[in-house]
C-alpha cells in the first residue's frame, strides 16, 4: 500500500464514523435557511453555504495538499487546500453508499469498525476490505476516534474516545488489533458532557528535536471557563499503549479561552515542518437554542502550534500558519506612544476585514482596552489587566444577542502566563468572527459576534497608568 493511500485511509476512516455520530444527534439539524444578507458572511474563514455544518474530521496533509471533511446532516464534504490557507470544496455534499455509509454499523449484532480508503482526493470511496477491523459492545458509547500509524512503534494507533476516557488499541498489521491502554478517568476536567474529538501527537519542545513530548488533545461541551465548549490538552509520554501524563492530574490546559473553538483537529504539514490545527468555531450548546448558529459554524484560520517551555510548565502555542500573512494588503503604521485614558484615545477607522498587530511593554500594572465598534453603538472589547494579571474580553455589545439562553457571563478571561514585561497580540477581524493571538500564541481567544453592519471603528486606550504601545500595525485583508 503506497504512503498515499496509507494517509488517506486514516482520513477516511476517522471521517465516516462522525457521520453516524452527526446523524444521530437531533440538536445538529440544519438549518435549510440562509443569509441573504451576504456583508455578514464570513471573508477569509470558509463556511458552507448549505447552512450548518458539523465539527471538522479526517483532516490530514498529503505533499504540499491539506484535505478535510465534515458533514451537513447526513452528507459529507469534502474540502482541499492548495495554499494551506484557503479551502476550496472539492466534491459537492454526497451520501456514501448504503453498504459503506457508516464507521460504526448498529445492526442486529456487535458494532463493528470497517475501513474505507480514498486515493483520488476524495472522489471514491472503496472498502478497504470485507472483515471489520474491531468489534465490540463498548463502541456503542463512541463520540470519536483518532487513527494513525507511527513509524517508531511499527504500529498502527487507533483511539477512541468514550464519555470520560480514551481508550488506546494498536496492531501492527492492520487487521488484528489489540487493546492496550486507557487515559483520563482521573485526569482533566470531568464534566456532565462526553470527551470527544481525540488528537494525539508528537512534537518537539522548543524546537529541538532532542527533547520530544506527546500532546493529547480532547474537547468538551462543558467545564470551559467560557461555559460553552472547549480543547483540554495534555502533555506527557507515549510509548505506543500508555499516555503519561507530565502534570498533575488535577491540571487542566485549554487551548483556546473563547467561547467558539472545538472539536479541532490537527495534521503534520511535511511541506511547512508545522503541525496545523484547524477548529470548529462554534459550540454544541447553541444548536438546540439558536438558528443563527445554525448558520454561522465556520471553521477557524489555519494555526500552527508549537510546544514550549514558559514559567507555568510546557504549553501549546498557536498563531496563524504563515501562509496566512499572503492575505495581508495595504498597511497602517503607528509610531510609539505612551497610552493615556480613554478621553485622549488612539482612533483609527478601518474597513473588515482586518488584522491588527499590537506589541506593548510594561513597567508595573498598567494594561490597555482596544474597542472595536460601528455607527450602530455595536462593540466589542479586550483588555489587559495589569493589576489582575489577565485578558479580558467582552462580546456583549457585539450585535444580535444569541448568548443570554446559554450563559451570564458577561466576560470571557484569561491568565497571562507570559512573565515577559513585553507583550504583543494579533487580532483577526471577520465580518462575524475574532480571534486573538497574545504572547506569540500562548492565550488564545476564538469568538463569534454578530453585528448588524461591519465593525470598522478601533479605540485604544490605557488603563491604570500609561502603558508604552511600542507598535500598531494595521493590514487589509484579502
Amino acid at each position: 500500500m503506497s504512503s498515499r493511500l496509507i494517509i488517506l485511509t486514516i482520513f477516511i476512516l476517522t471521517t465516516t464514523f462522525a457521520c453516524q455520530q452527526d446523524a444521530n444527534n437531533s440538536s445538529h439539524s440544519f438549518s435549510k435557511k440562509f443569509l441573504s444578507d451576504k456583508s455578514d458572511s464570513p471573508a477569509f474563514h470558509y463556511m458552507d453555504e448549505g447552512g450548518w455544518m458539523s465539527d471538522p474530521k479526517g483532516f490530514v496533509s498529503l505533499n504540499d495538499e491539506c484535505f478535510l471533511q465534515y458533514q451537513i446532516g447526513e452528507q459529507s464534504v469534502s474540502l482541499i487546500s492548495k495554499d494551506n490557507n484557503s479551502w476550496e470544496k472539492q466534491i459537492k455534499a454526497q451520501s456514501f453508499p448504503k453498504n459503506q455509509s457508516t464507521f460504526v454499523h448498529k445492526g442486529d449484532g456487535l458494532p463493528t469498525i470497517e475501513t474505507i480508503y480514498v486515493n483520488d482526493k476524495g472522489q471514491v470511496f472503496t472498502t478497504m476490505n470485507d472483515a471489520p477491523i474491531l468489534e465490540s459492545e463498548f463502541l456503542k458509547l463512541v463520540t470519536g476516534t483518532k487513527l494513525f500509524y507511527e513509524p517508531n512503534f511499527k504500529k498502527w494507533i487507533l483511539i477512541f474516545s468514550l464519555s470520560n476516557q480514551v481508550l488506546f488499541y494498536n496492531s501492527s498489521d492492520f487487521t488484528n488489533w489489540k487493546h492496550v491502554g486507557n487515559f483520563g478517568l482521573e485526569a482533566g476536567y470531568h464534566g456532565k458532557a462526553a470527551w470527544r474529538s481525540p488528537d494525539l501527537f508528537q512534537m518537539n519542545v522548543d524546537g529541538n528535536k532532542l527533547r520530544k513530548k506527546w500532546v493529547l488533545m480532547i474537547s468538551t461541551d462543558d467545564g470551559h471557563p467560557s461555559k460553552l465548549g472547549g480543547t483540554q490538552y495534555f502533555v506527557g509520554d507515549f510509548d505506543g499503549k500508555l499516555f503519561v501524563n507530565s502534570n498533575l492530574f488535577s491540571k487542566v490546559l485549554w487551548l483556546d479561552w473563547g467561547a467558539d473553538n472545538c472539536g479541532g483537529l490537527t495534521a503534520f504539514n511535511e511541506a511547512t515542518n508545522e503541525q496545523t490545527f484547524v477548529g470548529w468555531m462554534n459550540a454544541n450548546k447553541y444548536d438546540a437554542t439558536n438558528n443563527l448558529t445554525k448558520e454561522k459554524a465556520v471553521l477557524t484560520v489555519p494555526r500552527k502550534l508549537e510546544l514550549k517551555d514558559t514559567y507555568y510548565g510546557i504549553k501549546l502555542f498557536a498563531t496563524p500558519i504563515k501562509a496566512f500573512e499572503k492575505r495581508r494588503g495595504s498597511k497602517i503604521s503607528q509610531r510609539a506612544v505612551k497610552l493615556s485614558d480613554k478621553e485622549n484615545a488612539i482612533v483609527n477607522s478601518f474597513s473588515s476585514p482586518t488584522e491588527f498587530v499590537f506589541e506593548f511593554s510594561q513597567k508595573s500594572n498598567e494594561g490597555y482596552t482596544v474597542e472595536f465598534s460601528n455607527a450602530s453603538g455595536e462593540s466589542f472589547d479586550f483588555s489587559y489587566s495589569g493589576i489582575r494579571k489577565m485578558y479580558l474580553l467582552n462580546r456583549e455589545k457585539s450585535g444580535q444577542n444569541l448568548f443570554p439562553q446559554i450563559t451570564k457571563q458577561k466576560e470571557h478571561y484569561a491568565p497571562r502566563f507570559s512573565t515577559l514585561p513585553e507583550m504583543n497580540v494579533r487580532i483577526l477581524i471577520d465580518q462575524c468572527s475574532i480571534e486573538i493571538f497574545a504572547d506569540d500564541g500562548l492565550t488564545v481567544f476564538t469568538q463569534l459576534i454578530f453585528p448588524k453592519k461591519p465593525l470598522n471603528q478601533m479605540k485604544l486606550w490605557g488603563t491604570t497608568g500609561q502603558i508604552m504601545m511600542n507598535k500598531m500595525e494595521i493590514y487589509q485583508l484579502n
